[in-house]
Formats: structure tokens, sequence, C-alpha cells
């Protein structure tokens, strides 16, 4: 009986350690996706001369990009976390 609590424990503690992972990830990623955005909006407040399309283009998949796991571990892994 012993056993079959510690491992139930170990079971419930592994599930809040994801579920809080899982919530840290996300308010990761959309910090990111409004830094991002808030660039975007900086860009097209520009003539069209000033914000190249090219810009434009590369933002919107750093966008895209910034709400996905890989996008966020790319991010870890370059400031060393």
């Amino acid at each position: 009986m012993d056993t079959a609590l510690k491992g139930g424990e170990k079971a419930y503690r592994k599930d809040v350690l994801i579920e809080k992972t899982l919530d840290i990830l996300t308010t990761q990623m959309r910090a990111e996706r409004k830094k991002i955005a808030a660039q975007i909006w900086q860009g097209l407040s520009k003539p069209d001369a000033a914000y190249l399309l090219s810009l434009a283009l590369s933002q919107l998949n750093d966008y895209a990009y910034a709400g996905t796991l890989p996008g966020r571990a790319e991010d870890d892994v370059g400031r060393g976390g």
C-alpha cells in the first residue's frame, strides 16, 4: 500500500510539474509574440519605402515561429537557458 501511495504521489507531482512548465512556456511565447507584434506595428506606421516588404515578411515569420515549441526552445538555447 505504501508503494502505491508513493507512486501516486510521484505521478501527481509529475503532472503538476508538466502543467506548470506548459504555463511558463505559453506565457513566454505570448510575451515574445507581443514583442514582435510591436515591431510589426511600428513598421506599419512608417511609409512604405521605409518598411520593406522583405522585413515585414521576416517579422511575420518570426511572429509565427515565436508561438511554437521549437521556437521557444531555440530562444532558450540562444540565451543559454
